[in-house]
């Protein structure tokens, strides 16, 4: 009878861990699909950041439960053959979606999925085609998931995604090669085939090479001139200065066609050197070659999948920017889970408190993502509503939410046009200053040029215009902006000058906003006669 009762005592027990393993399951499941799938239109973002908020959320719930679980249950509810094949489906539902939207509810000319670009679709592709080829042992299975995710990655036009795929082939069958080579000859082997492989793929899209070329000479001279880097958000509030320089002293140069206003430097490596210096970049790669030994001292596969997909985040990151998306983070932390689990385990077993911080930054990751989708819906209900609403009336519901947004260049960029329109100009001064801490760019410049411009301040208008013609000198606008300057100034001159370039300026992409500019100055011959 006593037995009885132990065995029932055992079953009930092993049903509630198996409840628990599953809850942590569909919660594990869930948030790789909130990553890779969520989008929303009731915030401004409606593709990169409703993923952020909905994984963190998820995030901040899973991790408390697998504190409990390993510290109470001892069971951590996935296996790694488990998280392999749920990493593998998911990224393979979403290559799927990107074939239904491309072919069946044609809403882009690429193929981009739940993302808003090629570049963050291709990205959880290249870096979770490992676990797909894993997803069972059975050769056709490796053949077939292969050649669909590479013809997805090619529709989606993504260079540096075909050169990942092509890579990770390389990483898995150079080393064995059968033949009589040592591994410095293999390694050397596979740079030069990945060398002539990229300049190949270079002069598939000319003009955006010589663009990324660009972008690097810039931020080798930024790394020059500051070492030690610019700090935090360092890029984004210095680089075009560089690019308005380089313009302005080379106005004939051949990237003038290419330049754009530039938010990332397309390279993780160069954006975290801009901003961090020397020191952070040394600092990274003496981190990644920790990573590498580690394995190579516990004798891991360079074909495991974990090692395979953290390869593919440092390939990618050289061509792109794949740490903007959240997909890339889980990911990575994942790997590092894997590699340094037995360390973590010892961490959890020995030393309580971590298990308690564990649980509280989970608390807090749910609260924070609740209260900032709060701030997020309400901030997308009135950007939404903006243009039913009077300026008057805008600029109180602005600042209303300022304090929460205050960090947000967008946010900052809408209220700035807004304080404009109604002629507050003592606000719009000190919310485009907030602004330019965060970022200087194009829109910045212009905003600096209609503030001046409205107060009659001429001079200081048509310098940040002329800035602004540097930093994109395809674009139109700030050319117009200054000739119509010089007209109310009656500098004829100037006139005549600005109007022969305008004419005769190349067009980059042909739009109804450029002909109407070129059309007005065509019709506005009176001035200059």
């Amino acid at each position: 009878m006593m037995q009885s009762k132990k065995q029932q005592n055992s079953t009930q027990g092993d049903n509630r861990i198996s409840f628990f393993c599953c809850i942590l399951k569909i919660l594990i499941c869930g948030l790789t699909i909130c990553i890779l799938f969520c989008k929303t239109d009731s915030l401004v973002d409606i593709y990169v950041l409703p993923k952020w908020l909905a994984g963190l959320f998820i995030a901040g719930i899973t991790i408390p439960l697998l504190i409990i679980g390993h510290v109470y249950l001892k069971r951590s509810g996935f296996t790694k053959e488990e998280f392999i094949r749920c990493m593998g489906i998911i990224v393979i539902l979403q290559a799927a979606w990107g074939w239904c939207k491309l072919f069946v509810i044609k809403d882009s000319i690429v193929m981009v999925g739940a993302f808003e670009n090629p570049a963050g679709f291709a990205s959880c592709l290249v870096i979770g085609l490992p676990f797909i080829l894993n997803i069972c042992g059975k050769k056709y299975w490796t053949i077939v998931s292969f050649a669909f995710i590479f013809i997805s990655i090619i529709l989606s036009q993504s260079r540096a995604g075909v050169f990942c795929c092509i890579s990770m082939l390389l990483v898995c069958q150079c080393v064995d090669i059968k033949i009589a080579l040592c591994p410095v000859h293999k390694v050397i082997l596979l740079i030069t085939f990945s060398v002539v492989f990229i300049w190949g793929l270079s002069h598939l899209k000319q003009g955006s090479s010589q663009g990324r070329v660009f972008i690097i000479e810039r931020c080798v001279d930024i790394i020059k001139e500051h070492p030690l880097g610019l700090g935090i958000r360092g890029f984004s509030t210095h680089y075009m200065k560089y690019q308005e320089i380089y313009f302005r002293e080379h106005p004939d140069s051949p990237a003038v066609m290419l330049a754009d206003d530039i938010k990332v430097p397309l390279n993780e490596y160069l954006c975290i050197t801009v901003n961090y210096g020397l020191p952070g970049i040394l600092l990274l790669m003496s981190l990644i070659v920790g990573v590498f030994i580690f394995c190579y001292n516990k004798r891991i596969s360079y074909k495991n999948p974990f090692v395979l997909s953290f390869i593919q985040i440092l390939v990618f990151s050289f061509f792109s920017y794949p740490l903007q998306y959240p997909f890339t983070w889980f990911i990575l932390v994942c790997i590092l889970c894997y590699l340094y689990q037995s360390f973590i385990i010892k961490v959890l077993n020995r030393t309580f408190v971590f298990s308690i911080i564990g649980i509280l930054g989970g608390v807090y990751l749910v609260v924070y993502t609740s209260m900032n989708y709060i701030e997020e819906r309400k901030w997308g209900m009135l950007y939404d509503e903006s243009s039913y609403i009077q300026s008057k009336n805008l600029e109180s519901l602005y600042e209303s939410i300022y304090e929460e947004k205050k960090s947000d260049p967008f946010f900052l960029y809408k209220y700035a046009t807004i304080l404009l329109d109604v002629n507050n100009y003592n606000r719009c001064e000190e919310i485009l200053n907030e602004r330019q801490r965060c970022v200087y760019d194009y829109s910045q410049a212009i905003l600096w040029a209609q503030y001046f411009s409205q107060q009659n301040n001429y001079l200081v208008a048509a310098n940040f215009y002329s800035n602004a013609s540097n930093m994109c000198p395809s674009k139109f606008y700030p050319l117009y902006k200054l000739y119509m300057i010089h007209k109310r100034l009656r500098n004829i001159n100037e006139q005549r000058n600005l109007r022969k370039r305008i004419l005769n300026k190349k067009i980059k992409i042909d739009s109804d906003e450029v002909r109407l500019l070129r059309n007005a100055i065509l019709n506005d011959t009176i001035s200059l006669n």
